[in-house]
């Protein structure tokens, strides 16, 4: 990271600036930067090869922006990411376009009274891309899946705390190799989603609030909810997969 030469701009300061990957050279970058790092907007750009950003030392990423995954090859963060706001109750944006995998491996914190809220967005047309969250991370503002693939691949994934948002359309899943119970994260469900079914998936027994008429379709396996369901919609279950419901809804 710190050879001026992988930049085109010079290396990324603590400036907020924006930083886009792109190209099919340099695809493992050792992030060398400041344990404070305060960056912008991340961009890997549409046509970027598969990038690996691992970290080195005490290197942290500040997000003080969104992250976009333009890219249909897959891209991996493995270093640590610190969700920076100026005041509570913003939200920072996943953006990927349909096709798109991003893998997120370092855990993702957030800056000290910042409590945000992440939105997982899908661009162009169905199938959109796919989140993996596989760090103990410990933002707690919460994070709604509105239209793409989401791979719960730890029991924080999601955070400390803070709601999980199902909108209409989402695809939620484990791919960690084995079964995962998450935080018991309140819940809303604004519209039918499907449980893909790699791993059995426990989203514990947060209370869930129905917004609409909601379809579960689950793949396979078992998806199990334990809150207390509540509100005045229809709840239906369709796919060969079991859902088990575990609360006096």
């Amino acid at each position: 990271r710190s050879d001026s030469g992988n930049w085109s701009a010079g290396v990324p300061g603590s400036g907020g600036v924006v930083v886009h990957f792109s190209g099919n050279t340099r695809l493992t970058i050792n992030d060398d930067g400041p344990s404070n790092g305060n960056y912008s907007d991340l961009y890997f750009d549409s046509g970027a090869g598969s990038f690996v950003i691992n970290q080195v030392g005490s290197a942290l990423y500040g997000l003080n922006g969104n992250l976009y995954n333009l890219s249909l090859n897959p891209q991996t963060i493995n270093i640590a990411m610190q969700n920076i706001f100026g005041a509570p109750g913003g939200k920072r944006t996943f953006t990927l376009t349909n096709g798109s995998s991003l893998v997120i491996n370092g855990v993702i914190s957030q800056l000290s009274g910042a409590v945000n809220s992440f939105n997982l967005t899908g661009t162009g047309t169905a199938p959109y891309g796919t989140l993996t969250l596989s760090g103990a991370n410990t933002f707690s503002g919460g994070l709604t899946n509105n239209n793409c693939t989401l791979n719960i691949n730890n029991a924080q994934a999601l955070g400390t705390a803070g709601a999980f948002g199902i909108n209409s359309g989402s695809i939620i899943n484990n791919t960690s190799g084995g079964s995962i119970t998450t935080v018991s994260y309140p819940q809303f469900w604004n519209g039918s989603f499907t449980f893909a079914g790699a791993n059995n998936l426990n989203l514990g027994t947060g209370a869930v609030a129905l917004e609409a008429n909601v379809t579960v379709t689950a793949n396979a396996i078992t998806l199990t909810v334990g809150g207390i369901i509540s509100g005045a919609y229809k709840l239906t279950k369709a796919g060969a997969g079991t859902l088990q419901l575990g609360g006096a809804n």
